[in-house]
């Protein structure tokens, strides 16, 4: 019985010498699996819904007008009119009415969404230590009853001060389950099938993007959604009942007889492993655990042993998710026809995307799949500056393959991220790179603002940023095939002792040997 460098215990089988590591018991997928994917895929309808609601629930397209008796002026926002009134035939009752977001008011709309990303970022980091230090699946059902308790009251709100206070606890509370699947899906698959959390999570949030535009057209009032979305997560409460733990994180905390009851269970429908390799597997995690000074890892840890790679993943995600977020908005904007219909249309090009991105995961190395996916989000959107308006669907076409890229960057930056990182802090740093990447989108609702001094501005900022990113990617060690490590690390890595001056060295390396 040996111990591998990374820490992956493994143990000998006997007559055929060969290694069983704990990546080894999770090769093969079974009913052990299938509560964990299903949760995966279902997170993906209220983590979308709940985000990007206000989409059709305050849309900048809705036409209005004074509704005063006798109202004659020119400008209806010099401050005269005391009434309004909103045009309902393509977006029912919204949040612009319901609270006259409009004029000198209509900021607040984009400042409620805003601060509803800020409460993802916020929420991440509360999560992330709730999950390593006592479970996935605490840090799930907590996140789940809050989120459910903050959205139904939120859809209540007597005043647009009292709806983004409601919609920011509900994003920091609504972080914990999104984050939390992701770790238990990418902590119970092998090495080879680190795709998985695109197929279950990534296709879980296009479909959720689909139920989301015919949800908006059927029920056009924005409390009506917002109780849907309630719904979506009661379902999601149910199936947590059957979720298992994970049981690397179990082992890496110390959690032996838990872990052992997870894993037997694993093994239970395999005819390669038995208990006997269980048990032999905790033994020598305990024996490894002996040599460790163990203590709760915190998001110190993370900046003090990993300081250049998680900038680096930290700036690939913020550019990512601001990009994702600002083109998404804009499928409904930059079509001139039904806004649904553009939204759906976007939504439905996300499965390819994930398509895509399984290939990426499964057979392309991380630092090659994000140079490009970020080098071709950008010439995309230059393109896209230079279609007229009049050619709307070329130009919703531009902006929909631009945002596919995005995707593809994303998953696959989420994936290195946690190849990157041991299991100790692996939800710290999750969460930590979700948190900046969520930085990066709060100031996407702002982009509006930019668009009224110069229409391009938003989208050139995006294509050069795209291109720094593309750059930078190359700054990180290749992490692909790679087994997850469970421990810190005792010395600095000499390939992580990399300075930003050597960045050019490193592309035109890259490029070479393309």
């Amino acid at each position: 019985m040996t111990a591998t460098a990374s820490g992956t215990s493994h143990v000998e089988t006997g007559a055929k010498n060969e290694k069983v590591t704990l990546d080894a018991l999770f090769e093969r997928l079974g009913r052990w699996h299938l509560p964990i994917f299903v949760f995966g895929f279902l997170r993906g309808s209220p983590v979308i819904l709940s985000m990007m609601f206000v989409v059709f629930a305050a849309p900048i397209r809705q036409e209005y007008w004074c509704a005063d008796p006798g109202f004659n002026s020119t400008n209806i926002c010099d401050g005269s009119c005391q009434r309004f009134e909103f045009d309902r035939r393509v977006y029912g009752y919204t949040l612009m009415e319901e609270f006259d977001l409009v004029c000198s008011r209509s900021w607040l709309a984009s400042l409620a969404q805003s601060l509803y990303l800020s409460g993802l970022m916020v929420g991440g980091i509360i999560h992330a230590h709730i999950s390593d230090w006592w479970g996935r699946r605490f840090s799930a059902i907590v996140s789940l009853i809050l989120t459910i308790i903050t959205t139904a009251a939120t859809a209540y709100s007597p005043s647009v001060e009292v709806f983004i206070v409601g919609r920011f606890l509900t994003a920091c509370s609504l972080s914990g389950f999104a984050e939390a699947a992701f770790t238990i899906v990418i902590e119970t698959v092998h090495p080879s099938m680190r795709y998985m959390p695109t197929l279950t999570i990534g296709t879980g949030i296009s479909t959720g993007m689909m139920i989301l535009a015919v949800s908006a057209y059927v029920l056009r009032d924005w409390i009506h959604m917002q109780l849907f979305i309630v719904a979506t997560m009661l379902l999601l409460t149910a199936l947590w009942t059957i979720l298992p733990e994970s049981p690397r994180w179990q082992l890496s905390t110390g959690r032996y007889e838990a872990a052992e009851r997870s894993l037997e269970k694993v093994v239970k429908h395999q005819k390669n492993f038995n208990e006997t390799h269980v048990k032999a597997i905790i033994e020598e995690n305990k024996s490894a655990t002996r040599e460790t000074k163990t203590t709760r890892p915190t998001l110190g840890t993370v900046f003090a042993q990993y300081p250049l790679v998680t900038c680096v993943f930290c700036f690939c995600q913020s550019t990512s998710n601001m990009a994702w977020y600002y083109l998404t908005v804009s499928t409904t904007s930059v079509f001139n026809g039904d806004p649904y219909l553009a939204f759906l249309v976007a939504a439905i090009s996300e499965i390819p995307a994930k398509l895509m991105n399984t290939v990426l995961i499964k057979f392309v190395p991380r630092k090659r799949s994000l140079f490009w996916s970020f080098m071709f989000s950008a010439v995309v959107l230059i393109v896209a500056i230079w279609v007229p308006s009049e050619y709307s669907w070329i130009k919703l076409i531009s902006v929909i393959l631009g945002r596919m890229c995005c995707s593809m960057n994303q998953s696959v930056n989420r994936v290195a991220v946690t190849e990157s990182y041991p299991t100790v802090i692996r939800a710290i740093a999750v969460s930590m790179v979700g948190m900046t990447g969520r930085m990066g989108a709060c100031v996407a609702p702002f982009f509006e603002e930019l668009e009224r001094m110069w229409s391009s501005l938003p989208i050139m900022i995006i294509a050069g940023l795209c291109c720094v990113a593309a750059v930078a990617t190359q700054l990180l060690e290749e992490t692909f095939g790679r087994a997850l490590p469970d421990r810190l690390k005792k010395e600095k890595s000499p390939e992580n002792d990399v300075h930003f001056a050597d960045c050019n060295i490193h592309c035109m390396k890259y490029l070479v040997k393309m």
